[in-house]
C-alpha cells in the first residue's frame, strides 16, 4: 500500500490510499474445460476400441468359424454320421463365451473321443486348417456281424465290436459277412469272441459254401463252440479243437451213409471220429 502526500494548487493536502493487486480475468468455466481436453488419453482410447475389435474379430466373427467338415477313410461308417458328431461337437460355447465352431477354441479331444466311443478304428487323425476341420481315419475292416437278438454289430478279425449297425447297414451288409449270434451285451470296442473264433468261422463259411452247404447264420455254443445253423433250423456242431477237415470229412461221410434227404434236429461233430445225431 503506498500513501500520496502531494497536493495540488489551494487544496488541502489529502492523503489518497491506493490498493494494487494482480488480478486474474479469467472465466473459470473455460478454464476447467481447458484441464479437461488436456486430460482426455486418445491413444489409451484407441487401444482399447483396437483390443475390443481384435477380440471380436478373433472370436465371433466368421474369420476362424469352421465353414468345412472333410471326412477321409470311411467306408462302412456313412459320413453323415461323422458329420453329425462334429456338428454337435462344435454347437453352443465353451465355459459359456467362447463358440465352439471356432478353431481356436474347437475341443479335439472331445471330438475324437467321441468318435472312438461309437466306432472302434485303426486310426483317427484329427486336423485344422484355415476355416476346415479335417477328419481322417481307417476303420477295421468287418468280417462278421454279430447279432444278440437287441442290436447288430460288425464284428472285425480280432474279435471286437468295431460298429454298432443301423438300419441302412443291416439292409446293405446282411448278405455280405457271415452272421454269429451270441446272447450277451455288448458295446462298441468289447471283444465278446475270439479272434480264433471269428478266423474259424470265415473258413468254415468259406468251405461249406465251395461244397454249396448255404449256411443261414452260426451260433455260438460255448468258447470251442461254433454251431451252423440251416434253413431248415437244424444244427451242425463244429469244434474249434478239431480240424475242420476232419469234421467236414465226418460231415460229408454222415450225409451220404445216413442222413440222406432226411430231416434231423442236430448233427455233433464235436467228438472227433464219433459222429452223433438227431
Amino acid at each position: 500500500m503506498i500513501e500520496d502526500s502531494s497536493f495540488h494548487g489551494n487544496h488541502d493536502r489529502r492523503h489518497i490510499r491506493r490498493d494494487y493487486y494482480n488480478k486474474n480475468y479469467n472465466n473459470p468455466y473455460f478454464s476447467k474445460q481447458a484441464e479437461k481436453k488436456a486430460n482426455f488419453n486418445t491413444k489409451l482410447y484407441v487401444r482399447i476400441l483396437l483390443i475390443v475389435f481384435l477380440i471380436y474379430v478373433v472370436i465371433y466373427s466368421d474369420l476362424f468359424k469352421v465353414r468345412e467338415v472333410e471326412i477321409k477313410g470311411t467306408d462302412m461308417i456313412p459320413n453323415e454320421e461323422i458329420q453329425s458328431i462334429a456338428n454337435e461337437k462344435m454347437s453352443g460355447f465353451r465355459w459359456l463365451i467362447f463358440p465352439k465352431k471356432n478353431l481356436m477354441f474347437l475341443n479335439e479331444k472331445d471330438l475324437s473321443a467321441a468318435i472312438n466311443n461309437k466306432y472302434f478304428l485303426n486310426r483317427l487323425d484329427i486336423n485344422k486348417s484355415w476355416q476346415k476341420l479335417t477328419i481322417d481315419m481307417e476303420e477295421k475292416p468287418a468280417y462278421l456281424i454279430f447279432n444278440n437278438l437287441k442290436s447288430q454289430y460288425f464284428l472285425d478279425l480280432t474279435g471286437g465290436i468295431t460298429k454298432e449297425m443301423t438300419v441302412e447297414d443291416i439292409n446293405k451288409y446282411s448278405s455280405r459277412f457271415p452272421m454269429v449270434y451270441v446272447m450277451t451285451d455288448v458295446k462298441v470296442g468289447d471283444k465278446p469272441v475270439s479272434a480264433r473264433f471269428v478266423s474259424y468261422i470265415l473258413e468254415l463259411d468259406k468251405e461249406l459254401k465251395a461244397k454249396n452247404i448255404k449256411p443261414k447264420n452260426y451260433e455260438s455254443g460255448g468258447v470251442d463252440q461254433v454251431n451252423m445253423v440251416r434253413d431248415d433250423s437244424s444244427r451242425i456242431y463244429f469244434s474249434i479243437n478239431i480240424p475242420m477237415s476232419q469234421s467236414l470229412e465226418n460231415m460229408e461221410a454222415i450225409f451220404a451213409q445216413k442222413l440222406r434227404n432226411q430231416k434231423f434236429e442236430y448233427l455233433d461233430l464235436r467228438s472227433g471220429d464219433k459222429v452223433y445225431y438227431k
